[in-house]
């Protein structure tokens, strides 16, 4: 599966992650370069808890969610892998509290023609007070280029 594959209808873009922690500040770090770069599809930045926003998502005209995280995949730092909520199975591997699969799986249930996915970045580092690798920065760069491609504008 590649981006632009799951680029469909209208988007929200969930970023998640803690600032305070390397390479776990990945979703958060892709809104903010998002919203700088005048990405054209909802954008969100749930910070270390995407389950506050649940409602918010339920209650919006989006027809695809998808959620960037860190997520330990045990691969190289800078994997980007693309997840359906069916192959996150009951396990919560990215760094945040909720079960990522509940959270879809709630949504799914009071929007149910709703595209949910995940897009995990593979960290380095999560150690307190740490910036971001240059590995999981690269990545974030790549991700913002694609969504470029798919958003351009002609004027």
């Amino acid at each position: 599966m590649q981006i632009k594959d799951i680029f469909k209808g209208k988007v929200l873009l969930v970023g998640v992650g803690n600032s305070l922690r390397g390479d776990d500040s990945a979703g958060s770090e892709l809104i903010r370069r998002c919203l700088i770069k005048k990405i054209q599809c909802g954008l969100l930045d749930a910070e270390m808890s995407p389950e506050n926003f649940i409602n918010k998502i339920v209650n919006s005209n989006y027809e695809t969610v998808i959620l960037v995280d860190s997520v330990d995949m045990r691969e190289t730092p800078g994997t980007i892998r693309i997840f359906s909520p069916d192959e996150i199975s009951g396990i919560s591997f990215s760094t945040h509290n909720a079960s990522l699969k509940v959270f879809f799986e709630f949504i799914t249930s009071q929007k149910p023609k709703i595209k949910t996915y995940l897009i995990g970045i593979q960290p380095k580092t999560l150690k307190l007070n740490e910036k971001i690798s240059q590995e999981v920065d690269k990545s974030i760069d790549k991700l913002i280029e694609e969504l470029n491609k798919l958003y351009e504008r002609s004027f």
